[in-house]
């Protein structure tokens, strides 16, 4: 299998921005806001899950019995993905890009993105339908951090780009699914020289949160079969 992605280079979900020691549990609560607790019995996707696979493994050494599935481009390739695979003989792993995400929908209670955004720029309205379609009714996804003003780096896939996109706004409601942000204490050094002059030099950084409405009562905890 051979996925196309021409701004995607093998291994570069590792990010340098990542904190020290990489994307580990710890790390995922601290800039989502959630407790490993409250994913017990879950059902979760893991965007850009990184060949370690921190986070699950983080959730498992913590006693948290979650449905995790790790996605990663990288698993494409036999040579990683046999790595990993015999690092890790439980887990589900997936050779797939965030934007065309090979699951039904209704399939995740949550799906995490951490440090994900910075690689999806240009296709970033695919990459939050798709988070959104997969989400079950009552679910959640986090998806950071980002900047909070389009004008930053991360323009592309800002908190401001993706509410003042009417269209993908509309589609999102469609489904359900609300939008809001957490913000961060995290600021980002900017050098564009606009955004400079209406902004400040730093730029306020957030994560964007997508929420599917509950409907009938139905519980966050429901499994939804799947074949992976």
């Amino acid at each position: 299998m051979s996925i196309e992605n021409p701004s995607y280079n093998i291994g570069s979900i590792e990010h340098p921005d990542m904190a020290e020691g990489g994307r580990g549990l710890e790390n995922y609560e601290d800039v989502f806001g959630f407790r490993r607790e409250e994913l017990e019995g879950l059902s979760v996707a893991d965007l850009g899950s990184g060949t370690r696979l921190r986070f699950e493994n983080g959730l498992r050494e913590a006693g948290i019995h979650a449905d995790v599935v790790n996605l990663s481009p990288d698993f494409q390739f036999p040579e990683i993905a046999s790595k990993v695979r015999a690092a890790n003989p439980e887990a589900s792993l997936v050779a797939a890009l965030g934007e065309k995400l090979p699951f039904p929908e209704g399939t995740f209670d949550r799906v995490f993105a951490l440090h994900v955004l910075e690689h999806i720029r240009t296709s970033f309205p695919d990459f939050v339908l798709e988070a959104a379609r997969t989400l079950k009714e009552g679910g959640k996804a986090s998806l950071g951090p980002t900047s909070l003003d389009s004008r930053g780096k991360l323009k592309h896939a800002s908190y401001d780009t993706l509410v003042n996109d009417t269209d993908l706004m509309e589609k999102l409601r469609e489904m359900g699914v609300s939008v809001s942000k957490r913000m961060l204490s995290e600021t980002e050094t900017i050098d564009d020289t606009e955004a400079t002059a209406m902004s400040g030099n730093r730029l306020r950084k957030c994560v964007i949160v997508l929420s599917k409405t509950a409907r009938h009562g139905q519980s966050t905890s429901e499994s939804t079969s799947r074949v992976l």
